[in-house]
């Protein structure tokens, strides 16, 4: 699976995303529409790691807009994002593992997972023959 760290600030909208109301959750809808092609072009699957997941007007905001996510990151105050983003990694690569001994074309998707997890620095052993 492929799978997208997302950060909504600076990503889904910036300095002139339109928003004369001055709302503290904006999404400028020519980004989401860049966003949305880059998935349907990759196949990827968003995971937010915005501090968005961290409040629940957040969250109700990038549903509302419409921003396609399957999960969030875990809010740990005191750790780095990256380190919510490398056990999210964790849960799918473990699902992963769980559907390629239900069907062997999964396997194609578990070499793009660890090719994620070689760029993040991480060795991620898997029991599974690619």
């Amino acid at each position: 699976m492929k799978v997208i760290f997302l950060d909504i600030d600076g990503v889904l909208n910036c300095d002139k995303t339109p928003n004369p109301r001055k709302f503290p959750y904006i999404v400028d809808k020519k980004l989401l529409v860049r966003l949305k092609k880059l998935l349907d072009r990759t196949g990827a699957k968003v995971v937010l790691s915005s501090t968005w997941r961290c409040d629940p007007v957040g969250l109700f905001a990038a549903k509302h807009w419409g921003v396609p996510f399957i999960d969030v990151c875990p809010d740990k105050p005191r750790s780095p994002r990256c380190r919510g983003a490398l056990r999210q990694l964790g849960s799918l690569w473990q699902g992963a593992q769980e559907g390629v001994a239900k069907d062997p074309a999964f396997a194609k998707l578990l070499a793009h997972t660890a090719t994620i997890a070689q760029l993040m620095g991480r060795n991620i052993s898997v029991g599974v023959d690619l």
